[in-house]
């Protein structure tokens, strides 16, 4: 699960990281820097230690996997099942495409 969530914020660590680091450079110090850089990774990663420690305290990747119950979808002849939240993510991803094409333009 930590790797779910790393993978998601790094689209958008990149220009942060930069501008820590033009920080740390321009404070003139070590001190200040180590402090810049440290926050920043602080600020990273104990919110992914923090969600995973509460996963794993109360077994919630296991009660997630375990409740994957499967819908069947038939049209016509052609039969197949899928999860829920396979559907759940289909039904959004399907809107968002009718969205992008028939959606209004500013």
């Amino acid at each position: 699960m930590l790797g779910i969530f790393s993978a998601i914020a790094t689209t958008c660590c990149a220009p942060v990281l930069a501008g820590v680091l033009a920080l740390s450079v321009a404070s003139g110090t070590i001190i200040w820097g180590a402090i810049f850089t440290l926050s920043y990774v602080l600020g990273m990663t104990l919110p992914l230690f923090l969600i995973a420690i509460f996963l794993d305290k109360y077994k919630l990747a296991e009660k997630i996997a375990s409740a994957r119950k499967t819908v069947a979808l038939r049209i016509g002849s052609f039969q197949w099942q899928i999860t829920i939240s396979e559907l759940i993510s289909s039904i959004i991803f399907s809107a968002w495409q009718l969205h992008n094409l028939f959606g209004i333009q500013q």
